[in-house]
């Protein structure tokens, strides 16, 4: 149990994910993209081997579908729809 009542984090996958955020950060997106799906990789390895709690689970859970979602689109290279429907592809300039 951690100190405040919540599940002991996981000091790899906290690891990870704090990678994951520095990428972010720094616009580092192919990086980012890469540490997220070491994240992902190494949270389903954990919970099929039962290595985490409940709590563990449930924290992880919420902070994977979280991260899925940022990580939607995020990338250099974007997908576009155009007025006609015919999708196009274009690079982001930053």
């Amino acid at each position: 149990m951690g100190i405040f009542g919540g599940p002991k984090k996981h000091k790899e996958l906290e690891g990870i994910l704090a990678s994951c955020e520095m990428y972010i950060n720094n616009n580092y997106k192919d990086a980012a993209q890469e540490e997220f799906q070491h994240f992902k990789r190494r949270f389903k390895e954990l919970e099929e081997y039962e290595y985490l709690s409940d709590k563990q689970l449930e924290y992880y859970d919420v902070i994977y579908s979280q991260m899925s979602e940022k990580m939607k689109g995020y990338g250099h290279v974007q997908i576009r729809r155009d007025p006609n429907g015919i999708k196009t592809r274009s690079k982001t300039r930053r």
